[in-house]
């Protein structure tokens, strides 16, 4: 019989879950049969069979097999809408706010006017202007299906987590009909964030709204680029996920409430579960929120029949039912920082705790109380950092080293900026009470400002945040299990002298840092060349250790702020002319990146000129600005370079060095013979326009052609029939990394 059902069912689930959504179709099938056949072994050939493996066992084989169904019946039928423009008719189920400049909607379709595709389908729409439509309105438009191999891998698995299956635009100047429709909770719950929100945006400035907002509901729109990356180096992010902590918060102070009203018993514990089931809604049911609100109901349920609930069982159970009802809720980032940071609390706080509530030899009452009190807040932020490391340098890449500090620092002023900040906003709901709501604002304002303070001062501490690439992450996981099988079988052939596992953890967390200081060291020196799926236009990007030099920002305003967050802040951005082929989106790429220096060149037609646009941001955030007429620039010693050459007949040709590797973008028109005889072999040529004279005499490895879908199609066609090899298309196969080996020119693309 096993002790902790649920949570052996449970975590299992979601674990090998997320191992299916990971790695696909074809390795869930597999896994699940070589699941199925351990299971027949060990029922039927193996002795002293225990419960939990076998629960194990059917576990998995179940996760798969449903992640199997599901991406059979719902994801793969939505694969026929990639690269289709269609009119669809469909109910706004979410208004995500703006993302990458675009803002973003959820759609449910009723209608997609495609011959033989399914009809109901969850899609995210963007936009590159607001919709005049609300919740649970219809909407009926024209769209363009985007192609599957331009999303990240990350973004699409964070798609699926929230049942997407296709995304889409509106291109400009398309007509959009609105209707409403049918209200539902989503819409009320949805007006009830809009409200609380309003309220506070009168009352707090923009930073403190911000963060209140995301605190609040999970709303990190209106987060500026700055702070949402002072909390991420502080390791402070899970404050953005409405989670256990808030709820905890949210539900103290409604108990505390409760008490004073002299609220006791059944009927407590009743509204406090509306309580939490309305905190859920409030902050949009994800799944952060679900996991912590599903616990919290478990236990208060358990109270109301005088039955204890095991929070490790409870936590198993809620991740359970959340990726039973969603095939592929265990990849959401919010879930898995969510469960990992409860179950390192849960399971490493208590022996924390202890180890240090005995080192408490204070006789001084007061003082006493405040080392007890630090010795709680630092064994929880340990408990909860230890556990969450593994998870954000897998999705993050990176780790925050001054987490505890920072964690200690602001979790007392955050919880009680979270709980002012509700009592703020829900006061500024009654006209006759926003005086009070006005008082309350100050020390909402303070607080906010305290944190705020703590997380610019510990994210600029040199060496606050260490780089973890995914190769890192592996071996590491794999010393470290070496490590923990090493100590079990040492203290299983000696029990009275087995190595201690603190010299275990200790050796583990030294190989980590010594680990991720190596790295990063070594990656001072990294260097590759990325051209970035533009469509009709150029977005070029050289990357050498932390040096960066962009060449054209062409492409939509999404692809813009893909790449700004994508490569981090860039030294210099070229435009080798200000038409929308280099520049269509070179004002907000600007405003992401902060460049030092900006290189502009000239226009032909004044119509398409962005040059106006673009140095007026320049100069808003203090850019040395420069004309890029046959301009040179170089960093790195000359190890990274980009070279300007307008040739006689009026063309800009770009030659762009990084370490080893050579890399030639071409103009829309021009002869290659007009050329410098050193520029006529390059490792790579970029090439956007199909009016090159003498493109065959490029004596170069790979050609990339940057165009639109189906003319990068015929382009790519022209050439492999003019005799040119390797030659690779960004429409068809993505964004592109290049990087220079002992072989030549190595080419990853988006969809490897």
């Amino acid at each position: 019989m096993m002790k902790r059902p649920f949570a052996t069912i449970g975590i299992t689930y979601l674990v090998s879950q997320a191992v299916a959504v990971y790695f696909g179709l074809d390795i869930s099938l597999m896994l699940a049969a070589i699941s199925g056949i351990a299971l027949i072994i060990y029922l039927f050939i193996m002795d002293g069979r225990r419960s939990g493996i076998i629960a194990v066992l059917i576990s998995v084989i179940f996760s798969m097999g449903i992640y199997c169904a599901y991406y059979s019946v719902n994801v793969r039928p939505s694969e026929i809408f990639d690269g289709q423009t269609c009119e669809i008719t469909g109910t706004i189920t979410d208004c995500g706010g703006v993302s990458y400049g675009r803002y973003q909607y959820v759609i449910e379709t009723e209608s997609i006017a495609i011959e033989g595709a399914p009809q109901n389908v969850r899609m995210r729409l963007s936009s590159s202007y607001p919709i005049e439509a609300d919740m649970c309105d219809n909407i009926t438009t024209v769209v363009c299906f985007n192609q599957r191999t331009s999303l990240e891998r990350s973004t699409e698995m964070r798609l699926l987590s929230r049942g997407i299956t296709a995304t889409a635009y509106i291109p400009k100047d398309t007509e959009i009909f609105v209707s409403s429709g049918e209200k539902n909770i989503n819409r009320y719950f949805y007006s009830v964030r809009r409200a609380m929100g309003s309220g506070l945006k009168k009352l707090l400035p923009q930073d403190q709204y911000a963060m209140a907002t995301a605190m609040m509901f999970g709303d990190k729109s209106e987060l500026s680029e700055d702070v949402a990356e002072q909390f991420r180096a502080c390791g402070l992010s899970h404050l953005f996920a409405v989670s256990g902590v808030h709820l905890s918060i949210i539900v103290s102070a409604l108990a505390v409430l409760l008490s004073k009203l002299r609220i006791k018993g059944a009927p407590r514990n009743l509204i406090m579960i509306f309580g939490v089931l309305f905190m859920m809604g409030v902050a949009g049911f994800s799944f952060s929120v679900m996991r912590a609100g599903i616990m919290m109901i478990i236990a208060l349920t358990a109270s109301l029949i005088k039955r204890d609930a095991d929070p490790i069982n409870s936590l198993g159970a809620a991740v359970l039912l959340i990726c039973v009802v969603n095939p592929a809720a265990a990849v959401d980032i919010g879930l898995q920082l969510s469960f990992s940071a409860t179950l390192g609390i849960l399971v490493l706080y208590p022996k924390i705790y202890g180890k240090l509530s005995k080192m408490i030899k204070t006789e001084n009452e007061f003082l006493r109380r405040a080392e007890y009190y630090l010795a709680q807040s630092l064994s929880a932020t340990l408990a909860a950092t230890l556990t969450v490391i593994p998870v954000s340098s897998l999705y993050f890449g990176e780790v925050s080293l001054v987490a505890v500090p920072a964690t200690v620092l602001c979790l007392a002023a955050a919880s009680v900026f979270l709980v002012l900040c509700i009592l703020t906003s829900l006061l500024a709901l009654v006209q006759f009470l926003v005086p009070i709501a006005t008082l309350v604002s100050y020390p909402v304002w303070l607080l906010g400002g305290f944190l705020l303070t703590v997380t610019r001062i510990l994210s600029a501490v040199p060496g606050a945040v260490v780089n973890v690439g995914n190769n890192f992450y592996f071996v590491f996981v794999v010393l470290s299990a070496v490590f923990v099988l090493a100590w079990l079988a040492v203290r299983r052939g000696r029990p009275k002298e087995s190595i201690s596992f603190a010299l275990c953890l200790a050796l583990i967390v030294q190989m980590f840092v010594c680990g991720a200081v190596s790295q990063r060291v070594m990656s001072v020196n990294d260097s590759y060349i990325k051209v970035y799926n533009a469509g009709d236009g150029v977005a070029v990007a050289a990357v050498r250790g932390d040096s960066c030099i962009v060449v054209g920002t062409g492409g939509d305003e999404y692809l813009s702020y893909k790449m700004s967050e994508d490569i981090g802040d860039a030294d210099v951005v070229f435009f080798p002319d200000t038409s929308s082929i280099y520049a269509s989106n070179g004002d907000g790429f600007i405003g992401a990146c902060r460049p030092d220096k900006v290189f502009i060149g000239e226009c032909e037609s004044a119509s398409d000129d962005k040059s106006f646009v673009i140095c007026n941001r320049a100069k808003e955030l203090g850019c040395e600005i420069y004309s890029s007429h046959n301009a040179y620039y170089s960093v790195c010693g000359g190890r990274l370079s980009v070279e300007m050459f307008e040739s006689e007949d009026g063309f800009v040709w770009t030659y762009v060095i990084c370490d080893d590797l050579e890399l030639l973008i071409c103009p829309q028109d021009g002869d290659v013979l007009t050329l410098p005889q050193e520029w006529r072999a390059p490792d790579c040529a970029v090439i956007n326009g199909d009016d090159i004279v003498n493109v065959t005499r490029l004596d170069s490895v790979v050609m990339i052609v940057s165009d639109e879908y189906a003319e990068c199609a015929d382009m790519a066609g022209q050439l492999r029939m003019r005799g040119c090899g390797n030659v690779l298309a960004t429409a068809i196969d993505g964004d592109m990394k290049l990087t220079s080996d002992m072989n030549g020119v190595r080419v990853e693309c988006a969809d490897d």
